[in-house]
C-alpha cells in the first residue's frame, strides 16, 4: 500500500497508519492472500495525519490466470497433417472481476472430404482429442500448475496427461450452418458445420474451442490457414485441411455397412446415402423393373398354358357328350 499510494497531509508531516485488514471476495476476514489461484479479495487501509484527520482507502484486489491453451499438433500416425506446435490465439477474453476466473474463446477451421458417416458428437469429442494438446495457462505464482507444451505420442495418453494436469472437457455440441443445434453431422453432403467444447481447468478458468468443420468433396489435400479470428458461431481462425477427419479406421462408418462403404468406392456413384446416389437409384429401379417384368410375363405364360389345358379339356368332354 505504501509503494503503491502517496499520503500527503495538508500541513506535511508524517502519517500513521491505523488499520490494515484483509478480506475475501465474500467479506470474511482472512490472514494472508493466495497468489496461488484466481480470486478476489479486498484491503483495507486507514491512515491519520498529526492532526487527527484520516482516510481510508479501499481496494479490490483480483488474482488471475491464464485460460487453458489448446494447440493444433499433427496427427502422430500421419506425420505431416495439419498444423501444430502453436497455441490458438485467443479471439475474446474476459476477466471475472468477483472470481478472478479467466474466460477465452479460440477457434479453429477445419476442411476434410465428404464420406457416409455420421458424426455424433462422441465422434466428434474424439478428433478434438485427437487434434489438439491441451495444458493449463500460466499461473501468476504459488501453486497454481504452470503452462506446459504436452507431446504426447497418441492422443489417448494426451488426454489422460490433460486431465491430470487438471483440465476437464464438457460434451461437444454440434450446430448446423444456420446455427441451429444439431445431433449429428451428416458427412456425405458438402457443407460447413460447427462443434463447441469447453475446456475447464483446477481452478475454473474455461476456454472454448469453437471448431467450423467443412466439408468438400474429392480429395482433400496440403493445407491452408488464416491467422485471422472470429466469424459465424465459431469464426475462420486457423483453418487447416485434414486428410485423415474423424474417419473410422476399417470405412465401415458409425450405424452404417461395410457394404454402404465399399459403394462409396465405386467411380462416379458416390455412396448409399453418399453426395450423388442417382446412379445407383437408378441401376436399382432398372433391376426391381427388370424382375417385376420378368415375373409378370411368368404368370401370363402360365395362365395362356393354364386356359388351353382348360378349353382342351372341355372340347373332349363336349366331345364324349356328343357320341
Amino acid at each position: 500500500m505504501e509503494r503503491r499510494y502517496a499520503f500527503t497531509p495538508e500541513g506535511g508531516g508524517a502519517v500513521t497508519e491505523l488499520k490494515l485488514t484483509l478480506a475475501d471476495g465474500a467479506g470474511s476476514p482472512v490472514s494472508v492472500i493466495d497468489l496461488g489461484r484466481p480470486g478476489a479479495w479486498r484491503i483495507t487501509y486507514k491512515v491519520a495525519d498529526a492532526s487527527g484527520n484520516t482516510i481510508t482507502v479501499n481496494l479490490r484486489y483480483v488474482v488471475v490466470t491464464d485460460a487453458p491453451t489448446v494447440t493444433p499438433m499433427p496427427d502422430p500416425e500421419r506425420p505431416g497433417v495439419g498444423p501444430g506446435g502453436q497455441p490458438l490465439p485467443p479471439g475474446e477474453t474476459n476477466v471475472d472481476s468477483e472470481t478472478g476466473l479467466t474466460h477465452t474463446v479460440v477457434t479453429d477451421h477445419v476442411v476434410t472430404r465428404t464420406s457416409d458417416l455420421l458424426l455424433t458428437p462422441e465422434a466428434m469429442a474424439e478428433f478434438i482429442s485427437a487434434r489438439y494438446d491441451l495444458a493449463p495457462g500460466s499461473s501468476g505464482g504459488g501453486t497454481a500448475p504452470l503452462s506446459v507444451v504436452l507431446t504426447a505420442a497418441s492422443a489417448r495418453a494426451r488426454a489422460s496427461t490433460a486431465a491430470f494436469s487438471g483440465i476437464t472437457a464438457s460434451e461437444v455440441r454440434l450446430f448446423n450452418a444456420a446455427g441451429a443445434p444439431a445431433l449429428v453431422i451428416d458427412c456425405s453432403e458438402p457443407g460447413v458445420w460447427y462443434a463447441e467444447q469447453v475446456f475447464s481447468d483446477s481452478f475454473g478458468d474455461t476456454t472454448t474451442l469453437k471448431l467450423t468443420y467443412e466439408l468438400r468433396e474429392g480429395n482433400v489435400q496440403g493445407g491452408i490457414s488464416d491467422g485471422g479470428n472470429g466469424g459465424s458461431n465459431g469464426g475462420t481462425g486457423n483453418v487447416s485441411v485434414s486428410e485423415a477427419g474423424p474417419l473410422t479406421g476399417d470405412g465401415s462408418g458409425l450405424g452404417r455397412s461395410r457394404w454402404a462403404s465399399a459403394i462409396h468406392q465405386l467411380p462416379q456413384t458416390g455412396g448409399i446415402l453418399g453426395p450423388c446416389p442417382l446412379h445407383i437409384m437408378f441401376v436399382l429401379i432398372m433391376v426391381l423393373s427388370g424382375a417385376y417384368t420378368l415375373m409378370r410375363l411368368r404368370q401370363e405364360s402360365s395362365g395362356r398354358e393354364e386356359r388351353r389345358r382348360h378349353d382342351a379339356e372341355w372340347e373332349e368332354f363336349r366331345r364324349e357328350a356328343v357320341r
